[in-house]
């Protein structure tokens, strides 16, 4: 999600189109102080920012309802990202997927463009929590104590050391 999907997009139209039915127009300022955060985060930042008569758990659940419409119907692979997964389970290489992002609403979009129902494809998609101990905010920044399962470049053990 982020990665695969192209959604940034579609979750500043979420927040947009929150903030919009409670009569808020949000500046390009106040949505890119979204960017780096999660939707519950989101929350917290509406409530500081504007006079919203919801709580952060109404605010965190709308915005994912808003989002889930937006994975089913509108969230599409970046560029080359087909071609390039269509190669690598060519040369046997195993897939997964690591996201912040609720499995709720990045799956379908992913049945939705024939991702998951590949033959031969591992269905075991895990969901690290937003705050892992290793991640940055919100996301998966850094070191988010994944490694690669082969090392690359044919140095070392890239868990080792």
């Amino acid at each position: 999600d982020g990665t695969l999907l192209d959604s940034i997009g579609l979750w500043f139209e979420a927040g947009r189109r929150y903030l919009m039915g409670q009569g808020v127009t949000p500046s390009s300022e106040f949505l890119q102080k979204l960017k780096p955060l999660q939707a519950w985060q989101w929350a917290d930042l509406i409530l500081e920012e504007y006079d919203i008569p919801a709580s952060k758990e109404d605010i965190t659940a709308e915005l994912y309802r808003l989002m889930a419409g937006n994975y089913r119907s509108s969230a599409v692979l970046k560029p080359g990202c087909l071609e390039l997964l269509r190669r690598m389970r060519a040369a046997g290489v195993r897939l997964c997927i690591a996201t912040a992002t609720d499995r709720a609403l990045f799956e379908p979009a992913l049945r939705r463009l024939g991702l998951t129902d590949t033959p031969g494809t591992d269905h075991g998609l895990r969901r690290l929590p937003a705050r892992h101990p290793h991640c940055g905010r919100g996301g998966l920044p850094g070191d988010c104590g994944l490694r690669p399962l082969l090392p690359v470049g044919g140095g070392s053990d890239p868990g080792s050391g």
